[in-house]
């Protein structure tokens, strides 16, 4: 554990780089019951190469046995333990209803960029059946008149998204002269 509060060294960045799953490493404890514990509480480091090659190695081990450890992170953990478990649960999530009911849960995160990935996650997860697709369009019709405009413009994307996918017209998705991006 006092590696993680040091800066991570420079041979630390290149192992991580070349072996994601050797972020389990710095968090294993002995009583750890599977590589996934590690993984999991690795999504809580200050380190973005630490979290990203957390989430590079969950995505990759593809085990929803860890996604209820994942789950309770989306919810309780820090901001960016919760960012980077809503943007793992995009990728293994699937079909699961329970993962889908967590990330609706989520949409309500104080945190814009959680919103945010919790909205490109939802999108890839709510296309299984037609009451989840009907929750996510709803929820997105709701977040397009979100408080913060990054979370607005999302909302528009993924619905955009979703009429793409469906080959539907949900409504006018008209762009708010607010929403629109300029460059710096």
């Amino acid at each position: 554990m006092e590696r993680r509060k040091k800066r991570l060294s420079k041979s630390f960045r290149a192992r991580i780089s070349t072996d994601p799953m050797s972020v389990a490493d710095l968090y294993s404890q002995p009583d750890d019951d599977d590589i996934c514990e590690p993984l999991v509480r690795a999504l809580e480091d200050s380190h973005k190469i630490v979290r990203s090659a957390a989430i590079d190695s969950l995505i990759s081990l593809n085990d929803m046995y860890a996604s209820t450890s994942i789950l309770w992170m989306l919810l309780h953990g820090n901001v960016h333990a919760r960012k980077a478990s809503a943007e793992v649960l995009g990728t293994i999530g699937g079909n699961d209803i329970t993962v889908i009911n967590y990330l609706i849960k989520a949409m309500q995160d104080p945190d814009r960029f959680v919103r945010i990935t919790t909205i490109e996650a939802l999108v890839l997860n709510s296309m299984t059946s037609d009451e989840c697709q009907k929750n996510a369009i709803e929820l997105l019709l709701y977040f397009k008149k979100d408080e913060k405009k990054y979370v607005r413009i999302a909302a528009s994307k993924a619905l955009r998204m979703i009429e793409t996918m469906l080959g539907v017209w949900i409504e006018p998705v008209t762009e708010d002269p607010q929403d629109t991006i300029k460059p710096p």
